[in-house]
């Protein structure tokens, strides 16, 4: 799940959250009654968006941040395969 990005972890909890596999709020304990489940604050889909960053803003700041790379990406790409002026034989001498 680390390599995933930001849209690809919300659309992962949101396919668990309809799937109802993790409860919506914290106030559901007997979900957590389970050996190595120690802390029921965070056994809700509300938490889990906020500890693993696939809120609204994260999803927004990655596409932002993939836009300006694209930007750059395609900026880069054209000033190396512009033709030169010279070549181009302008002037009209």
């Amino acid at each position: 799940m680390a390599a995933w990005t930001a849209n690809g972890r919300r659309a992962f909890l949101d396919a668990i959250e309809h799937m109802d596999v993790i409860p919506p709020h914290a106030h559901f304990e007997q979900w957590a009654q389970g050996p190595g489940i120690k802390d029921v604050k965070y056994m809700n889909i509300h938490d889990m968006r906020n500890q693993i960053h696939a809120n609204n803003a994260d999803v927004w700041l990655e596409i932002l941040l993939l836009g300006v790379a694209l930007a750059t990406a395609i900026t880069i790409y054209r000033a190396f395969t512009a033709k030169s002026e010279e070549d181009e034989g302008g002037g009209g001498h």
